[in-house]
């Protein structure tokens, strides 16, 4: 998936979650502006979103945010300064996973941070973009915990 333009959000489904993780390995080209993801999705006044900035959207020190837009009004829920801005042309690999109101930020595979989400949630997940072109490989989109077993397992019993 790749995209370009102003603000582009993608959703790629339209089930609605509650917990839930979504990575993917980003490849960011030609501006310095602001990728990431959005969540908790019901309309286009009504969502979550989480931003990774590269230097040129202007968020200082900060360079991890969340913001929750309700009809149609942004507001900053938490901003997070430990990570540097990120390069353009080379592979960037982020995930969110929510579970039970409490999201974990990953940059390439390392928690940087989790965040107690102020409201219950439930919506569509996706991806977000400001005045930024990228291309999204590697996608991964799934209920969290995941119901898979993973690992080896050996089982002993009797009739």
């Amino acid at each position: 998936m790749s995209t370009n333009g102003t603000i582009h959000q993608y959703i790629v489904s339209n089930l609605q979650y509650k917990n839930f993780y979504i990575e993917s390995t980003f490849r960011m080209t030609g501006d310095d502006d602001g990728i990431g993801f959005t969540f908790d999705f019901k309309n286009v006044n009504d969502y979550k979103q989480i931003i990774y900035a590269g230097g040129g959207i202007g968020f200082g020190a900060s360079k991890v945010k969340i913001f929750h837009i309700v009809s149609g009004k942004r507001t900053e829920i938490f901003a997070d300064s430990t990570l540097p801005v990120w390069k353009l042309n080379v592979d960037l690999k982020l995930k969110i996973a929510v579970s039970y109101n409490r999201l974990q930020f990953f940059h390439q595979d390392k928690l940087i941070f989790t965040y107690n989400l102020p409201t219950e949630h439930l919506g569509s997940v996706g991806f977000y973009a400001y005045s930024q072109q990228y291309i999204a490989k590697n996608i991964d989109l799934d209920v969290y915990p995941s119901n898979r077993m993973k690992g080896k397992f050996r089982v002993i019993g009797s009739d």
